[in-house]
C-alpha cells in the first residue's frame, strides 16, 4: 500500500497533475483515484481489524470447549464408578467421545448432565462424590455460554470472509490504477527523472 499512496499523493504535485491531464487524469478524476485510495486503506485497516476479532472470538470458544471436555472427562469417569451397581444409571454415561465433530459431542454432554438431573436416583448417588444439582446446572449454563460463543465466532468468520473480499477486491482496482498511472508517467516525464522518483517510479536507466 505504502507505493501506491506515493504514486496517489503525487497526483497534487502541481506539475505533475497538470502534465498528466492531457492524458485524461483531470482534477475529478485524480480526487476519484484518491478517494479510491483512501476508501482502500479504510478496507485494509478494517479487515484487519475482523481478523483479529475472528482469532479472539476462535481462541475463546476453544478455551471454554476444552475447558468442559476436561471437567466431562472426569465426570464421567465419577458417574461410571456411582452408577457402576445400577444397570439403568450406567446407561447416563455415554461411550468415549471425541470434541469432533462438534454437534455430536455436544448433545452427547447436554444429554448426560440432562440425565443426571431427570433421572430419579442419579443425583443422589453422585452426592457421595460433593456432586449438586447446582454443579450440573452450572455445567449445563456453561454449555449455553459455548454455544453463545460458537454462534460469535461464526459471525465473526463471516464478517472477517466478507472484509477480506471487499479488501482484495479494492486492492486489486487500485493495483490496475496505479500500474496505469506509473506507465502513463514513464510517457509524460521521459526526460524528468527527478518526477518519476517523486512518484515512486523507478526506471531502467
Amino acid at each position: 500500500m505504502e507505493k501506491y499512496g506515493t504514486i496517489v499523493k503525487s497526483l497534487t504535485v502541481p506539475e505533475i497533475a497538470s502534465a498528466l491531464i492531457k492524458f485524461g487524469y483531470t482534477p475529478e478524476v485524480i480526487s476519484n483515484i484518491t478517494r479510491h485510495y483512501e476508501d482502500t486503506v479504510v478496507s485494509v485497516l478494517n479487515q484487519e481489524k475482523e481478523n483479529k476479532e475472528k482469532f479472539f472470538a476462535t481462541q475463546n470458544f476453544i478455551k471454554l470447549r476444552d475447558e468442559i471436555d476436561t471437567d466431562f472427562s472426569n465426570d464421567k469417569k465419577i458417574c461410571s464408578l456411582a452408577f457402576a451397581s445400577d444397570d439403568k444409571l450406567s446407561l447416563i454415561v455415554p461411550p468415549f467421545i471425541r470434541i469432533s465433530p462438534y454437534d455430536k459431542w455436544f448433545d452427547s454432554l447436554t444429554k448426560m448432565y440432562h440425565n443426571i438431573l431427570n433421572i430419579e436416583g442419579a443425583l443422589d448417588k453422585l452426592k457421595r462424590f460433593n456432586y449438586s444439582a447446582e454443579d450440573i446446572n452450572a455445567r449445563l449454563n456453561r454449555l449455553n455460554t459455548l454455544s453463545e460463543l460458537k454462534a460469535e465466532k461464526l459471525k465473526e468468520k463471516s464478517e472477517a470472509e466478507s472484509a477480506t473480499i471487499k479488501r482484495n477486491d479494492m486492492v486489486d482496482e487500485l493495483t490496475v490504477t496505479c500500474r496505469e498511472i506509473s506507465e502513463i508517467a514513464k510517457i509524460a516525464f521521459d526526460k524528468k527523472s527527478q518526477l518519476l522518483e517523486i512518484m515512486g517510479i523507478i526506471t531502467k536507466s
